[in-house]
């Protein structure tokens, strides 16, 4: 972070510095639009924070409406939003955005076997015996083949919903995200200050 802070200054001394010819202007538009970034980000987070139950909802729907209309199911899948949605499954080791009964309207999903039996959730609902196998080459070798007809408890994870084993894994590391986000705020408020103090200097010597 230091690195980063010294590199940020040496920009603003660089632009402002008015023995390469730059003005008291070009400071000052230094100086503007880092803090017109600023009040973006900080407006951003106030509204995330106040919004942000309707943004949840919102994208929950939207999720859920992709499923119902786009989702495949199938292991092998090259569409984009299946594709996600099982790697997400998979690497998080959850089911359905909200609850796995979201896959039943999925008009998409062929749930039919070549055994004429109805699945019940896809295979990637279900633990694998691999599952770097699947996420480097989308391999999947269910623990129990019978895992999307009946799942339990034992062989999958169709009890665990996906919204919150991700936000669970957001929260783990929200301290992380935290001191980064600080420190590049904390950032552009120095080279803000230190550009005014360079216009001020510029000022008393009249350039």
């Amino acid at each position: 972070m230091s690195y980063v802070a010294k590199d940020g200054i040496s920009d603003c001394h660089k632009l402002c510095n008015p023995e390469k010819g730059y003005s008291i202007v070009s400071c000052a538009k230094y100086a503007i639009l880092l803090l017109l970034i600023l009040i973006i980000e900080l407006a951003a987070i106030v509204i995330a924070g106040v919004f942000s139950s309707q943004v949840e909802d919102k994208l929950k729907d939207f999720l859920k409406k992709n499923i119902n209309s786009t989702y495949e199911g199938a292991i092998d899948t090259s569409e984009e939003f299946s594709l996600g949605l099982d790697y997400a499954q998979v690497y998080f080791a959850c089911c359905g955005v909200d609850s796995f009964e979201e896959f039943h309207g999925a008009t998409k999903w062929n749930r039919t076997t070549s055994s004429g039996q109805t699945m019940d959730v896809p295979s990637t609902c279900c633990k694998l015996k691999d599952v770097d196998a699947y996420l480097k080459d989308q391999q999947a070798e269910l623990e129990d083949p019978n895992c999307p007809i009946s799942p339990s408890q034992t062989n999958s994870n169709y009890h665990t919903p996906c919204w919150d084993s991700i936000k669970d894994y957001l929260k783990s590391r929200i301290a992380l995200v935290i001191g980064i986000a600080a420190g590049i705020l904390g950032l552009e408020i120095i080279c803000v200050i230190f550009a005014c103090c360079i216009i001020s200097a510029l000022r008393k010597e009249g350039k």
